[in-house]
């Protein structure tokens, strides 16, 4: 608590400095981000200083501003293909459920019956998109002109359909005396219409009563977790195969966990309790370390809030790019997205025949904040560039004025205000601009309901 007052100050204080000092020196900033960003697509006079951001680099976070604005988007396409192409990166992660994707993963590896790709799969509006239908295209193509392929996962540890059908599916050839486990522990999770799954995809409705049986069910599913640890030394199971049915499994226990701990503190008064970061950066983790040969560089798709590494996006819980951080220091490479004006997808809650839905609709977002870096790079006139943020080499002046907190654009599957408080030489090593941005193109309903 004493570290998140701390912050508290240091934001506020912040707030009151701000603008006195951009104020004082608005040339200077605005003539630094002239002369120093890099215009996208990267020049060949500039593709030397860009490609020396990735030397040695083993994870790249591609942050997002929003969850649903086309350029972004496709500026992140464009730097994932340059990432693949030409700096060896051969997996890439995304913020969706990491059980489901590998399906979409199968389609890239031309390993499924599936004549295009099953969007679904994804299941947030996020990545049910013609823009990443365009990138899982263009994976698939390039894994059949490459013979080392690049794969695709998902990171997060929501929603995991798949687990009792790929446990079960385990225990049924390997150990068959043990499926009676799977179905004792996941049944009530196998059932489409049953209202215990409902829960785990949202805690609106999770009731004080069914609490007790949601915990119930995570007793379950610990104990098929730590079963199968016990038996890992003796199976017979492919190594790599029986490591993705020990990962399924433990991402459902995390699940119901993060659910149960989430409906805990909002009965308290607050939402700050929350395993989905730690699990989401424990799972790049063990797509970066799944090659022993440490051959695997990872790019990550997240919303800039969960890919920082100095922005705690919930309390005083770290976000997953600080974990990243930590683990990988400069091994690890996150680039923010921002924008001055524009347009995302979002759910919104609207009434229909006096009954009240969630529906996604493009929705205008307030533009850049004065003074914010944003607002300086829309005044310079840059359409779409890079600032490299975390040069050592900066001026003082620019230094000080990045390393301290201040307003950019932060939409997610929902809009509030549409900005949240980032330090971006603390948070970001990148900063890629985009001035002008609009909905995200999605697919129709039939190809993205789940």
């Amino acid at each position: 608590m004493a570290k998140f007052l701390m912050l508290c100050c240091i934001v506020f204080q912040s707030i009151l400095l701000m603008p006195c000092f951009v104020q004082s020196q608005p040339s200077a900033i605005q003539s630094w981000i002239q002369s120093h960003h890099l215009p996208f697509p990267i020049a060949q006079k500039d593709s030397a200083v860009f490609a020396q951001q990735f030397k040695d680099k083993r994870i790249v976070a591609i942050g997002e501003a929003t969850h649903g604005s086309s350029e972004i988007f496709s500026v992140r396409n464009s730097l994932t293909q340059y990432l693949i192409e030409h700096q060896g990166f051969n997996r890439v992660a995304v913020e969706a459920p990491m059980t489901e994707v590998e399906a979409i993963n199968r389609y890239i590896l031309g390993l499924s019956a599936d004549t295009v790709p099953q969007m679904k799969y994804f299941c947030y509006t996020a990545s049910t998109t013609e823009e990443m239908k365009t990138l899982v295209e263009w994976l698939r193509q390039y894994n059949q002109t490459h013979h080392s392929k690049v794969q695709l996962f998902g990171i997060d540890i929501t929603m995991p359909v798949s687990v009792a059908k790929n446990v079960r599916s385990f225990f049924a050839q390997y150990k068959p005396d043990a499926v009676s486990i799977a179905d004792s522990a996941y049944s009530w999770y196998a059932t489409p219409t049953s209202t215990e799954r409902a829960m785990l995809q949202t805690i609106v409705g999770l009731s004080s009563e069914r609490l007790p049986i949601l915990q119930q069910y995570q007793k379950k599913a610990d104990f098929v977790y730590q079963y199968l640890k016990e038996i890992a030394p003796v199976t017979t199971c492919p190594k790599e195969e029986f490591a993705w049915v020990l990962k399924n499994a433990e991402i459902m226990s995390l699940c119901i966990r993060n659910i149960s701990l989430l409906h805990s503190s909002i009965r308290k008064g607050y939402d700050k309790d929350n395993l989905r970061d730690s699990g989401m950066a424990e799972n790049a983790r063990w797509i970066l370390e799944s090659d022993s040969l440490q051959r695997n560089k990872l790019i990550i798709f997240g919303h800039n809030a969960h890919t920082n590494f100095g922005f705690q996006e919930y309390g005083e819980q770290p976000a997953m790019g600080e974990y990243l951080k930590k683990w990988y220091r400069n091994a690890f490479y996150t680039i923010a997205t921002g924008f001055y004006r524009g347009s995302a997808n979002v759910w919104v809650e609207v009434l229909e025949n006096k009954v009240r839905k969630s529906k996604l609709l493009p929705k205008e977002i307030p533009q850049a904040q004065k003074y914010s870096l944003e607002w300086y790079c829309h005044q310079v006139g840059i359409k779409s560039g890079v600032l490299l943020i975390s040069d050592p080499l900066l001026p003082k002046n620019i230094k000080k004025y990045l390393s301290r907190p201040q307003n950019l654009h932060s939409v997610g599957a929902t809009m509030d205000t549409g900005l949240e408080f980032f330090t971006p030489r603390n948070s970001f090593d990148a900063f890629l601009f985009i001035d002008t941005v609009s909905a995200s193109q999605m697919l129709p309903a039939e190809l993205r309901q789940w």
